[in-house]
């Protein structure tokens, strides 16, 4: 049988044997790597939203983009000329301005389509798909930034 490890006090064990401590080097690397995952919470642009139902799941109507549009923050979706995009919500009160959908083309369809808000004066409605009869309280989720 092995002679047991002496752990020095304040040190950290691991099965019994003393961890392998971490440069200097590598911490500060593993602080980068954790920052990247990490979100931001964003400023809510309203408090309530219209949709389709209530999980905001189902698409309100299909819309042609007029014009680029270039995101300020990451809430935002970037939108270029003649895209088509699936709205899923259209927020109320002080935020009525801004709707919430992804933009489906050649390019997104590769990948997941991300959900984000734009500007409703930037596009046209094409189909309408369902009415936008529920109302829905926005969550901190619905303004936050991965």
């Amino acid at each position: 049988m092995p002679p047991p490890l002496s752990v020095l006090p304040g040190e950290d064990v691991d099965e019994g044997r003393p961890k392998e401590r971490e440069t200097e080097e590598e911490g500060e690397r593993g602080k980068n790597e954790s920052s990247k995952l990490a979100g931001k919470q964003m400023p809510k642009l309203s408090d309530k939203k219209l949709c389709a139902d209530s999980e905001c799941s189902y698409p309100i109507l299909i819309a042609r983009a007029l014009q680029d549009y270039y995101p300020g923050d990451c809430r935002f979706i970037p939108i270029r000329q003649g895209q088509l995009v699936y709205v899923y919500a259209m927020l109320k009160d002080r935020g009525n301005l801004f709707w919430a959908g992804s933009v489906q083309d050649a390019y997104y369809g590769q990948q997941e389509a991300r959900i984000g808000h734009f500007p409703s004066s930037i596009v046209e409605e094409t189909h309408a798909l369902m009415p936008a009869t529920t109302e829905v309280k926005t969550t901190k989720w619905d303004f936050y930034c991965y």
